[in-house]
C-alpha cells in the first residue's frame, strides 16, 4: 500500500508484520528523528518475516509510536513477555525513486545528480547510487529495461523451455548493458556508497568515490540513508575542500534553470567561487578543526567496529578477496 511522502519526500510502504508473543521480536532500532531499524537478528523472527534494515517503526498494534521512543518500548516489553500475536508497522522508502544531489565539494567532478543504481546484497540491501552522466545514463537504463524485459518475458519461458534465437540475442544485449560500476576501473564513474555498518553501534561510513575505488569524502552517521551534512574529505586523498552537501528529491521532480540577475545560469551543484574567495581564510581554520573532529571520530569507529570488521572479513572470504582488501574499505590511513 502507498504510504504517501515522509520527509525526505520519497514514497513509502506501509508495512504490517504480525509478530508472536512470549518470545524476541529480533531487530533492534537506532533512535534519532525516527526510529530506523539497524540490527534484523539472523534467523530471528523479524528476517524470517521480511523486515529490513532501514524500515522505520511507525505503529504497534493500533498505537502510533513513530514520535515517542519511550511508548514504543513499554509496548514491546509488554508484548513480548505475554503469548499471543501482535503486529508491528513500519514504513519502507522506496530508496529506487530517490535522486541524491551532491553540490558544493572542491573537487567539481562529484558534483552532480546521483541516481539509484542497485541494493547491495553483501550490505543489508542498502542502496548505491552512481551520478547520472551520458555514459552511466546508457547503462543504467539499458540495464533497467532488460530486468522489466526479462520479468515480462517469464512465464513464457516457462510455459516452453526452448531458447530461441530471440532468446539468445536478448541475453547478449543484457551482457552488454550490465556493468559493476563498483569494479569497473573507470576514474569518470562517481559513486555515492555505504562501505560499512557497524550494527552494534548502529554508525554507518558513507563515501563519495570512483570506479577506481579512490575514496574523496566520508561522513559518519547513524542513519540509514547517507547524511545530507557533514561530510569530510577522506584522510590522505586528493579530495580537496570544501566538502559537500546532499540534497534529496523524489526521481521525478521537475527543475526550473534559474537566471541570476548578472546573466549568470544559476546550478545548484556548483559552489560559490565569490563566496570561497571571501572566507578562505575563515574556511580554511573551520576545515582544519572539522578534519582533527573527523579524523577523532573516524578512528573512535575504526576501533571499536569489530562486528563489522569480522562481518567483511566472512564476505570477502566468499567473495575470494583477501582481507585487507575488504578491510580498507573503510580503513583509513589517519596518521598526521
Amino acid at each position: 500500500m502507498d504510504g504517501g511522502f515522509d520527509e525526505l519526500d520519497i514514497p513509502t510502504q506501509i508495512l504490517e508484520f504480525t509478530f508472536q508473543g512470549n518470545q524476541a521480536v529480533g531487530f533492534s532500532v537506532n533512535v534519532t528523528s525516527r526510529m530506523e531499524v539497524a540490527k534484523v537478528k539472523e534467523n530471528g523472527q523479524a528476517q524470517q518475516l521480511g523486515l529490513k534494515q532501514g524500515d522505520i517503526l511507525i505503529r504497534i498494534d493500533e498505537e502510533d509510536v513513530g514520535k515517542n521512543w519511550e511508548k514504543a518500548t513499554q509496548l514491546l516489553k509488554d508484548r513480548v513477555t505475554k503469548p499471543g500475536k501482535f503486529t508491528i508497522a513500519f514504513s519502507r522508502r522506496q530508496v529506487e525513486k530517490l535522486s541524491i544531489f551532491v553540490s558544493r565539494a572542491g573537487m567539481e567532478t562529484l558534483n552532480g545528480k546521483y541516481v539509484f543504481w542497485k541494493r547491495d546484497s553483501q550490505n543489508h540491501g542498502v542502496p548505491i547510487f552512481v551520478k547520472e552522466t551520458d555514459y552511466t545514463s546508457k547503462y543504467l537504463k539499458g540495464r533497467n529495461e532488460s530486468e522489466d524485459e526479462e520479468k515480462a518475458d517469464k512465464p513464457k519461458e516457462n510455459a516452453n523451455k526452448n531458447v530461441s534465437s530471440n532468446d539468445k540475442d536478448k541475453d547478449k544485449d543484457k551482457d552488454k548493458t550490465d556493468i559493476n560500476f563498483l569494479q569497473c576501473n573507470d576514474g569518470n564513474v562517481h559513486i555515492l556508497q555505504r562501505v560499512v555498518c557497524d550494527e552494534e553501534s548502529g554508525e554507518s561510513l558513507w563515501v563519495l568515490r570512483d570506479g577506481k575505488d579512490q575514496h574523496f569524502y566520508l561522513a559518519m552517521t547513524k542513519e540509514y540513508l547517507p547524511p545530507q551534512q557533514g561530510w569530510d574529505t577522506v584522510p590522505n586523498s586528493h579530495a580537496k575542500y570544501p566538502a559537500p552537501g546532499l540534497q534529496f528529491y523524489a526521481a521525478d521532480t521537475k527543475f526550473v534553470t534559474k537566471m541570476l540577475p548578472d546573466g549568470t545560469i544559476y546550478d545548484p551543484t556548483k559552489r560559490n567561487e565569490t563566496h570561497d574567495a571571501l572566507n578562505i581564510q575563515s574556511r580554511g581554520r573551520t576545515n582544519q578543526h572539522r578534519q582533527q573532529q573527523t579524523l577523532t571520530k573516524l578512528n573512535q569507529f575504526q576501533a571499536t567496529a569489530t562486528a563489522a570488521a569480522v562481518q567483511i572479513q566472512a564476505m570477502a572470504a566468499k567473495a575470494g578477496m583477501g582481507a585487507a582488501t575488504a578491510m580498507g574499505r573503510y580503513q583509513y590511513n589517519t596518521a598526521a
